[in-house]
């Protein structure tokens, strides 16, 4: 393999925040893993001015930077069922990893409620997704593919779960009942 060795002298570059990027390229030129790393500069040389505060804080845009754009695909194509349709345009029409890191910041904004951040709307979405394809999966389908689980992602856990696992001559099936959904009130699935 190739080894690239050589030194970044940061002492020039301005005040503010940068990404160090690292690929690993497969001899076929893809590319096989990916590590990005946010870190701050504060040159005083050369910003004397500039305010330390503004860049100290980290940005909430910046929960997705952790994943490859590989990962930002499949959770994109798991929103389907959350997305109105001309989010679901707009998902198809994304063409690279800025794009679609911060679509993904927009799509939890626009559903933002109460004083609840992105980052706890993104964990809980994540547990959420989690959940429904350890419990939910079949054949092969994952989880969220499947009826229950696109049913569970859209609208959260029931208020009641009516099971019959089986019964003479019948398929297994549950009925899920919720007290309230938007302007509804009583919605079985």
């Amino acid at each position: 393999f190739n080894l690239y060795k050589k030194s970044i002298e940061i002492s020039n570059l301005s005040s503010n925040i940068y990404y160090l990027q690292v690929e690993l390229f497969h001899p076929e030129k893809r590319i096989m893993k990916k590590y990005r790393q946010k870190f701050y500069v504060y040159n005083s040389r050369k910003d004397v001015a500039f305010d330390l505060g503004a860049i100290a804080v980290a940005s909430e845009t910046d929960i997705f930077n952790e994943y490859e754009e590989k990962e930002l695909d499949y959770y994109l194509r798991t929103l389907t069922y959350k997305a109105t349709n001309d989010e679901r345009f707009f998902i198809q029409a994304l063409e690279n990893y800025e794009q679609k890191k911060n679509f993904l910041y927009s799509f939890f904004e626009r559903r933002r409620k109460d004083n609840r951040t992105v980052q706890a709307m993104w964990n809980g979405y994540l547990t959420a997704l989690k959940y429904v394809n350890q419990e939910f999966k079949g054949g092969f389908k994952e989880g969220w593919q499947t009826d229950r689980g696109r049913v569970f992602l859209t609208y959260g856990i029931p208020n009641e779960v009516d099971r019959h696992p089986s019964e003479s001559e019948m398929v297994p099936y549950e009925i899920w009942s919720y007290n309230k959904l938007g302007s509804q009130s009583n919605v079985t699935f």
